[in-house]
């Protein structure tokens, strides 16, 4: 049990700092929501995702295939090859920077008359340029398994923007404080990082073999993910076009609101455990990779689980803590709609794209990305006509479910997942028991009320589990209190 409990305390370990990291900041993302939509109306927030959602479009087809490079290769480079790895990502990083800027001006000056938008659109493409850096710095530190800075600089980010974009709101600055305040709150965070990431760099210098595995692992995921920015992103710029930017900021927020709070427990267990399990693989360690693969597959679904059947049953009261008036009519409708659609959506990328990213197929990981963004951006323009901000919602849980279904079916043959089936059981059954708990209190609202449903929530999950002995973590909790009581 040594060595299991060692890799399962190391998990544990990164777990809780990520979860206090990321906690935090969504935490105070979440209150975010709250104040913005107090201090600005539906129309100027519209904008601002309007351009929002063409940033990190644009983020995620330029700049992500270098994250995903970082992610899965670094810790193939030891200290001797560290300098030329990081020079390498450097200087891609200032090709793209060079392109996307030679590309806004061709597109400013000779494609397109932007008008009254084109202010926001020459803004916005700084706040590419910072997003993308800080995306970089983030997931080296990530890779070499750096926890705490992590979360100091994810911290700094969210407490830094929240703060900017109050004062900004506050002149009435509308879209373009969001957009300026975002841009301040990622600038300072960097500062404290770059000397300690980037000490030794030369630029421009590439190595060719660590920029084709770069390019090789990382531009099919770019494709992929540049999918899965179509699918979260089109409804809102479609919504924007047909129904005017109030609308889409009214369906914005309570996207937001509830994907940002359901992803963000399966991007915690993904973010500690994804590294440990590329480390085992690239040992050459299949067993230890398989088990640990166990391990992930039933933490991920031990927290997403219950935390989308909670958000579904109590997202009456945590639209009106959270949202201002303008925003709550919309919200009621459409929360428990998304919750699920953030399942789906986070089952897809956190467990089912495994199987392309450890099998290095990624190639194959992008069809149904593609035939699910095209399905979502067709039934956005066929639905949203109809049904307006539903019609959005319904095309995006449609479109995650034909992804889901092809994921699954090309990705189990370039490399099985363990699917713990008993204990998914487990987790189900521990589920329904909250729920039924949770129902009936659900017309209650109210900070203190909705914070006392929360930990109910918990009490009765976490006993349940207990008493079913999910996952087999209460032998771990029996061996930690051991250990304390024999220390005392």
């Amino acid at each position: 049990m040594g060595e299991g409990f060692d890799t399962y305390m190391t998990l544990v370990k990164h777990s809780l700092i990520y979860f206090i990291a990321r906690g935090l900041s969504g935490l105070i993302n979440l209150c975010a929501i709250g104040v913005y939509t107090r201090l600005t109306s539906p129309e100027e927030f519209g904008k601002y995702v309007m351009v929002l959602a063409v940033v990190e479009f644009v983020n995620a087809v330029l700049f992500h295939w270098i994250r995903y490079g970082i992610l899965r290769y670094s810790q193939r480079y030891t200290e001797d090859q560290r300098g030329i790895f990081l020079s390498t990502i450097a200087t891609l990083f200032f090709i793209m920077f060079i392109f996307t800027l030679i590309l806004s001006q061709l597109v400013l000056w000779v494609l397109i008359d932007l008008g009254k938008w084109g202010e926001l659109w020459q803004i916005g493409l700084v706040l590419l340029w910072i997003m993308a850096w800080f995306d970089l710095n983030l997931e080296l530190l990530r890779a070499d398994l750096s926890p705490g800075t992590y979360g100091w600089m994810l911290l700094g980010k969210s407490v830094l923007t929240f703060i900017c974009i109050i004062v900004m709101l506050n002149f009435d600055m509308g879209a373009k404080g969001f957009i300026i305040g975002m841009m301040t709150g990622m600038l300072f965070p960097l500062i404290f990082v770059m000397k300690r990431n980037w000490k030794g760099i030369r630029i421009p210098v590439i190595d060719p073999n660590i920029c084709k595995q770069m390019i090789t692992y990382g531009l099919p995921l770019t494709i992929t993910f540049s999918m899965h920015f179509v699918m979260v992103s089109s409804d809102r710029l479609i919504l924007g076009w047909i129904r005017g930017p109030d609308e889409s900021g009214l369906y914005a927020v309570a996207y937001d609101l509830t994907q940002q709070t359901l992803l963000l427990v399966m991007t915690i267990i993904n973010l500690s455990a994804f590294p440990l399990v590329v480390h085992a693989l690239e040992n050459g360690e299949i067993a230890e990779t398989h088990k640990k693969l166990q391990q992930y597959t039933t933490a991920l679904f031990f927290v997403s689980f219950p935390a989308t059947a909670g958000f579904i049953v109590l997202a009456p009261g945590i639209s009106r803590l959270f949202l201002g008036p303008d925003f709550l009519d919309v919200a009621f409708t459409i929360m428990p709609l998304i919750a699920f659609t953030a399942f789906l959506e986070g089952t897809k990328q956190y467990y089912l794209d495994l199987s392309f990213q450890l099998g290095q197929r990624t190639w194959f990981q992008i069809w149904p990305n593609i035939i699910a963004a095209c399905a979502n951006v067709g039934f956005n323009f066929l639905w949203i006509p109809k049904w307006g901000v539903l019609g959005a919602v319904y095309a995006t849980i449609v479109a995650n479910l034909m992804a889901i279904v092809m994921s699954w079916f090309i990705g189990r043959k370039i490399f099985p997942l363990p699917f713990p089936s008993k204990e998914i059981l487990k987790i189900v059954l521990a589920t329904l028991m909250m729920v039924f708990i949770l129902k009936p209190l659900a017309t209650y609202s109210g900070f203190l009320i909705l914070f006392t449903q929360i930990v109910l929530g918990l009490f009765i999950y976490i006993s349940v589990g207990y008493v079913l002995k999910i996952g087999g973590y209460h032998r771990y909790f029996k061996n930690i209190l051991g250990r304390m009581t024999r220390k005392r």
